[in-house]
């Protein structure tokens, strides 16, 4: 028999007390022992070993007392296994759905902070912000930049600073073509976002709520 240590199961005799530990053991029998000492110790003081085995897969598995067996005198741990109830079920998803919600609400703030990609005229890649204040800030500038084109100013006079803090010197027409660009993407994303919100109202198992990106796609419509 191998010795007993803090990570042995141990049932207290008389009282059928369960689990027990090592731990426990010394600070109850106040009994100066081996650092792992034999199970016949352990017996003499009034506990013994329950045998593990491997926790069984299922919905709810709980422990429950051990078994004992009369012919081997030994304790064998031993699992209780049960589906959900329906209650359980329609918590767990009611649960499952406020956390995905979570997330899409989450990833949207995130997708809006860094905004779509927009290929400016002089080639570079780079990402025009989405947020509340952002939009409102492009909806200044698009009116800026018609005032511009109507006194015939095509020179690259206006700013816009980008989510990599780049700042771009663009003309009133790129200014015009970027906001459009702007508020389709901002209307795409905003549909996406719909659509995964309304994918997780109408799951009716965990299995059918739908796995958020941490970047909400623009909706394309396919």
């Amino acid at each position: 028999m191998a010795n007993i240590n803090n990570s042995t199961l141990l049932i207290r005799l008389s009282d059928n007390k369960y689990p027990y530990s090592l731990y426990q053991v010394r600070n109850e029998v106040k009994f100066l022992m081996p650092a792992e000492p034999t199970e016949e110790l352990v017996s003499e003081l009034g506990f013994a070993v329950v045998d593990p085995i491997e926790k069984p897969v299922g919905d709810v598995v709980t422990e429950g007392a051990p078994s004992f067996d009369a012919q081997t005198n030994r304790y064998t741990q031993v699992w209780e296994v049960r589906s959900f109830t329906p209650e359980e079920i329609a918590t767990r998803l009611d649960q499952a759905k406020a956390t995905r919600t979570n997330i899409l609400n989450n990833n949207l703030t995130k997708t809006l902070e860094q905004g779509f990609e927009y290929i400016f005229a002089d080639a570079d890649v780079l990402h025009v912000q989405l947020r509340d204040g952002d939009r409102a800030n492009l909806a200044g500038l698009r009116l800026t930049a018609n005032k511009l084109i109507t006194a015939g100013e095509v020179n690259p006079v206006m700013e816009i600073m980008t989510y990599e803090d780049v700042s771009k010197t663009i003309t009133p027409q790129e200014m015009v073509d970027l906001t459009d660009a702007a508020f389709d993407n901002y209307t795409g994303i905003m549909k996406s976002k719909w659509m995964y919100r309304a994918q997780i109202q109408a799951a009716t198992t965990t299995e059918e709520i739908p796995i958020i990106p941490e970047i909400i796609p623009v909706y394309t419509g396919v």
